[in-house]
């Protein structure tokens, strides 16, 4: 929505500050603690200093190829399918980076039928054309990337760039639950989407969306 600049139809939808709650989790601090359980500090070191980026810029980095994607696909209308995706098949869990290409033929391959659209399915390069279109205007990664994707990427860097699992511990699944886990309340506090449920609730004041927390003494 924020990416094609459209306004929500109805007073009573409210946007997240990025994509989805997924990625306002992997922008707070709960990333650095999942880390330090799941990953190896020396590794993400390492990998930060080569590429000269911080981690949450690398997962990004790492996933707006599959946004951009998403965003083709949307636009025109090619009802391309993401689900159940292979993420090893175009991702190098090594070195964190993506195979643009593969991707491509990986899901064009996996979408069967075009039933949605009315046009011909376009072929690999002029998607990745399309891509590259889009990518021109440098929109914000935080709208481009959707979360379960940079987490399923995370799930692969530890394993081997940025850890060294290979057990439940860092598949998607678990990754996504321990960074809930390690999402504050005041991490959320401090989002434009609180603020906007805090308006919410003065203007329908019949209804409480937010939790009050209690206030914990000190030396409690």
């Amino acid at each position: 929505m924020v990416l094609e600049e459209k306004q929500p139809f109805s007073q009573n939808l409210l946007l997240t500050d990025m994509h989805d709650l997924e990625l306002m989790i992997i922008n707070s601090p709960a990333l650095e603690k999942v880390l330090v359980e799941l990953g190896s500090m020396e590794k993400i070191s390492k990998l930060e200093e080569r590429h000269r980026k911080d981690i949450r810029s690398l997962l990004l980095e790492c996933a707006m190829p599959i946004g951009y994607l998403r965003w083709v696909s949307l636009q025109e209308n090619l009802s391309l399918k993401f689900e159940n995706l292979n993420f090893d098949k175009f991702i190098d869990k090594e070195k964190l980076a993506v195979d643009v290409k593969q991707l491509i033929r990986i899901v064009q391959s996996r979408t069967t039928s075009n039933i949605v659209s009315q046009k011909s399915p376009l072929k690999d390069d002029e998607i990745h054309s399309r891509m590259q279109q889009l990518s021109s205007n440098s929109p914000d990664p935080w709208h481009i990337c959707c979360g379960h994707d940079v987490v399923s990427i995370l799930s692969l860097g530890l394993r081997k760039a940025i850890g060294s699992n290979s057990s439940k511990s860092v598949e998607p699944d678990h990754v996504e639950m321990c960074l809930r886990l390690a999402y504050e309340q005041s991490y959320f506090s401090q989002t434009q989407l609180h603020a906007a449920i805090q308006q919410w609730e003065k203007v329908n004041a019949a209804f409480v969306v937010l939790r009050a927390y209690p206030k914990v003494r000190q030396g409690e």
